[in-house]
């Protein structure tokens, strides 16, 4: 939703304006201003996850397959948390993607001739997903953390 030339001037200006600290290095509040600058819609719960808690945002996810179709409920944890995600749908062989508006709030989506649907294809998310009783943590590797804001800004 930001577009890439936003992203592109709000990269130049994070990494070539002057900052309060030595080292080039940025605060919080200068980090958040300088994205609300690009990007006007209310992104507190964005913050609250990822600058403000120690803990990732979980997506408590299940999928149900039958001959014909997939269903697909998905919910994120915490209340207030609401990251789009994108899928990839396997259909009759062909692939396609999809993004998902998922929230705080359960949700079920379905996909009729879907024979397999892939959450989070590219791994661009860092969020911890709990799957049929099982829990796993997806990262970016390496990526430090204004980085990995700045990649999910440019996705939302």
């Amino acid at each position: 939703l930001m577009g890439k030339e936003a992203m592109d001037s709000l990269l130049y200006r994070l990494v070539q304006e002057e900052k309060r600290l030595p080292q080039n290095h940025i605060i919080t509040d200068d980090f958040i201003k300088l994205v609300g600058e690009y990007y006007t819609k209310d992104l507190q719960w964005f913050y609250n996850q990822y600058l403000y808690s120690k803990n990732l945002p979980v997506l408590n996810i299940s999928q149900i397959k039958s001959d014909t179709s997939v269903t697909l409920t998905a919910f994120w944890e915490p209340k207030g948390f609401q990251m789009p995600l994108e899928i990839e749908l396997i259909e009759e062989g062909n692939s396609r993607r999809e993004r998902l508006p998922v929230t705080d709030q359960g949700q079920i989506f379905s996909f009729s001739n879907a024979e397999d649907i892939e959450i989070d294809p590219d791994n661009w998310l860092l969020y911890k997903t709990s799957k049929d009783g099982n829990s796993k943590t997806t990262a970016m590797w390496g990526a430090g953390a204004v980085t990995t804001m700045l990649i999910i800004l440019l996705l939302l």
